[in-house]
């Protein structure tokens, strides 16, 4: 069998290679779009055991997506997501140092890759804030991401929180009031019950008064962002806690 030479049968081959790559590329997306699907059912599981069982299937997955796209930040960050929340799935603690530090390392690797990914913006945000300094802490510098994520993304409902929690603990409570009203209106409409929680949990400690509420929902403005547009992509308007 003779081999085909010329320039048509280097446009094939370049065809062909072409097809075969996207073909990996898409296999890739559609694995990191599945792993995501798993940690978001695993943070609305409603048992331990469930919670495990997406994330370990979200990982693996995820650690697929890789192996084929080792390019794809959703990859890596599908890595990170199921990775962090089993991580803490029984509670807010590092129960791994490892764990911890590959879970750490795909975040950073998703923002290596797309520095505009707004999930993992906000994830990293919140560590730097939450973080020990030596773990990698950065209050500072962790509020002024989740600021950008609050000013880009107007559904983000943990950045929303975190920033609430931050500037009451400064003395802003009609900011921290209007952050987390926005965020519990947000939850609702996503039917995040989890989030919903967290969100009525801080309107608590806030002792938000339901007029507040409302005007906080109100706002058009980045709330601790004078000068600064950024109205909740919030479809109605609740008055009452």
């Amino acid at each position: 069998m003779s081999i085909p030479r010329g320039p048509t049968a280097a446009f094939l081959a370049l065809a062909i290679a072409h097809t075969v790559c996207t073909a990996h590329a898409e296999t890739a997306a559609e694995l990191a779009t599945t792993a995501m699907r798993e940690c978001e059912q695993g943070q609305v599981a409603t048992t331990r055991d469930l919670r495990v069982e997406h994330y370990e299937r979200g990982q693996a997955i995820a650690e697929k997506a890789v192996a084929l796209d080792d390019e794809s930040a959703q990859a890596h960050f599908g890595i990170f997501c199921n990775l962090g929340e089993l991580l803490r799935v029984d509670g807010e603690k590092i129960t791994s140092l490892l764990g911890f530090r590959k879970m750490m390392q795909e975040l950073d690797r998703t923002l290596a890759l797309d520095p505009d990914h707004l999930d993992a913006l906000s994830s990293k945000g919140v560590l730097l804030i939450r973080l020990p300094t030596l773990l990698g802490g950065d209050p500072g510098r962790g509020e002024k991401m989740l600021e950008r994520v609050l000013r880009e993304s107007p559904t983000c409902i943990t950045a929303r929180l975190t920033l609430a929690e931050v500037y009451a603990e400064r003395g802003a409570r009609a900011d921290a009031v209007a952050l987390a009203s926005q965020a519990r209106e947000l939850a609702r409409t996503s039917h995040r019950a989890d989030k919903v929680a967290k969100a009525e949990a801080t309107l608590a400690r806030l002792k938000a008064e339901p007029d507040e509420i409302t005007a906080g929902l109100a706002i058009t403005r980045c709330p601790g962002q004078p000068g600064t547009s950024c109205p909740a992509n919030v479809e109605t308007a609740r008055s009452t806690n």
